[in-house]
C-alpha cells in the first residue's frame, strides 16, 4: 500500500468519529435574528455563527429605536439534540463565564428557523445569512 493511501486512511480514522459527533449540520452557519422585545423597552438583535465542530460566536445588539444601547459577543458551545437547541457561553466580552440557555426548535429549514425558550417562553426569528454579514444601522422595530 503506498504511502499516501495509508495516510489518507489513518486521517480518515481519526478524522470519521470526530465528524460523527460534531453538532447537527442543519444549524451550522451564519444566523441573524431581530426585534426580540426585552423588558426594558429595548429590542435585541444578534449574528452567530455556529460551526460544524459545536462551537459559536455570538454578537449582540440592543437597539431602543434606532439608537445601540449596548453591545456583547458570546462565544461556546452549541448543540441541537432531540429537538432542544442549547448555547452555553464560555466567554462574554473576552472574560471567562457566561449564560446558558435552552430552546425548543419549532422549525428548522435550510433558510429560517424558529425556536422557543424554555425559560421564559419566548419565541425567537431567524434567517440564514451570509458569514460576512453587518449589523443594519437601525433595526426599527415592525
Amino acid at each position: 500500500m503506498s504511502k499516501i493511501r495509508l495516510l489518507l486512511l489513518l486521517a480518515f480514522a481519526f478524522v470519521g468519529p470526530r465528524a460523527a459527533m460534531a453538532a447537527d449540520p442543519g444549524l451550522t452557519g451564519a444566523w441573524y435574528g431581530a426585534d426580540a422585545q426585552q423588558i426594558d423597552g429595548t429590542r435585541a438583535s444578534w449574528f452567530g455563527k455556529f460551526g460544524s465542530d459545536g462551537r459559536y460566536v455570538m454578537e449582540y445588539h440592543w437597539y431602543r429605536g434606532c439608537d445601540l444601547m449596548r453591545r456583547a459577543t458570546h462565544e461556546g458551545r452549541w448543540s441541537l439534540k432531540d429537538g432542544v437547541f442549547s448555547t452555553d457561553a464560555d466567554y462574554v466580552d473576552g472574560r471567562f463565564g457566561g449564560p446558558s440557555a435552552r430552546y425548543t426548535m419549532l422549525s428548522l429549514t435550510a433558510e429560517t428557523m424558529n425556536y422557543k425558550s424554555l425559560r421564559t417562553g419566548n419565541s425567537f426569528d431567524a434567517k440564514r445569512v451570509a458569514g460576512d454579514f453587518k449589523f443594519p444601522n437601525c433595526t426599527p422595530s415592525s
